[in-house]
């Protein structure tokens, strides 16, 4: 990779300790994070932190950058309550340093409210939603993907409060616009077609559900790669939708693929690098629903091999 090969040059060049190379470990990081390399990509980004905190200060704007990735990061791990102080470290740095009304700060509202769902506080989250939707209207215009992503985020809300219509027709408003603008094979497309699809599910319509999670795998396979985390969790939950259905057949291929991806690990896959903890709940859940499904088929040898690790 030429981040790799930066890094080391700046190194070399300008010494452990350099703005330079703290950007360059910021910037691998978050390459790595996109590619769902999410262990090492946590590594590089708390090592940028470090650094930028001790040359540049705990509060300049550039901090609140690699805070941003690095709560992202692992709020894409499940670590909600690890995720969070980094959210809020960093609005905070934004909201003093930048203002209140800038569009970063309304990033890092979006990426606290985020936290704060998935936690539970929909109150909170939507209040600081409004405010990034206000901040984004004026500073990037309606039809801007950082106003669509709003839109999702607040049709997730609606989702967990019961609101299905509501939160379908503000999916739907973010799907036009991300499509809009920045086509319909992006993977940003793909995120807001899997949220959708549990819309779809909760108002039980698994096949509208399972053909909105089909285009977003059809998306991120080629965009991502076949073994990237998104792969795996789309497969999953595509599989999971059959299952319901009880179309077993066609669940049992997407369950092989989502568990292969998520196990990947040097001795299953010796030229990729390890992207999700050994012990991640995830793996022993994607076993558990494969050989569920194995058993069902009537496949019982299969079945034990795969439930025997969980």
């Amino acid at each position: 990779m030429l981040l790799e090969q930066a890094l080391a040059s700046g190194r070399i060049a300008f010494g452990g300790d350099h703005a330079r190379v703290a950007q360059t470990l910021h910037d691998l990081g978050v390459v790595l994070a996109d590619q769902g390399d999410y262990l090492a990509a946590a590594r590089h980004l708390e090592h940028a932190l470090a650094m930028r905190r001790a040359l540049i200060g705990a509060t300049h704007p550039d901090v609140a950058v690699t805070l941003a990735e690095l709560g992202r990061v692992y709020q894409d791990q499940g670590f909600h309550d690890r995720a969070a102080p980094f959210h809020l470290e960093a609005l905070a740095i934004r909201t003093r340093t930048l203002g209140a009304s800038h569009r970063e700060t309304a990033v890092s509202q979006s990426d606290v409210a985020s936290v704060l769902r998935l936690n539970g506080d929909l109150a909170g989250a939507e209040r600081y939603l409004q405010q990034c939707l206000e901040t984004n209207l004026k500073t990037r215009g309606a039809r801007h993907p950082n106003t669509a992503t709003t839109l999702h985020d607040l049709g997730l809300i609606a989702a967990a409060r019961g609101d299905q219509a509501g939160a379908e027709s503000r999916l739907r408003d973010a799907l036009a616009i991300q499509r809009e603008m920045l086509g319909t094979r992006h993977p940003v497309v793909a995120s807001t077609l899997n949220s959708l699809a549990h819309v779809m599910v909760a108002q039980r319509r698994p096949a509208e559900a399972a053909a909105a999670l089909g285009e977003a795998l059809d998306i991120v396979r080629p965009a991502l790669g076949r073994d990237h985390q998104l792969v795996a969790i789309y497969a999953l939950n595509k599989a999971a939708v059959h299952v319901t259905q009880g179309q077993l057949a066609a669940a049992l291929p997407l369950l092989q693929e989502g568990l292969r991806v998520r196990s990947r690990a040097p001795d299953v896959v010796p030229t990729r690098r390890r992207t999700m903890p050994a012990d991640d709940w995830s793996l022993a859940a994607a076993r558990l629903q494969l050989g569920a499904t194995l058993r069902s088929l009537g496949r019982d040898s299969e079945a034990e091999a795969v439930l025997r690790p969980s």
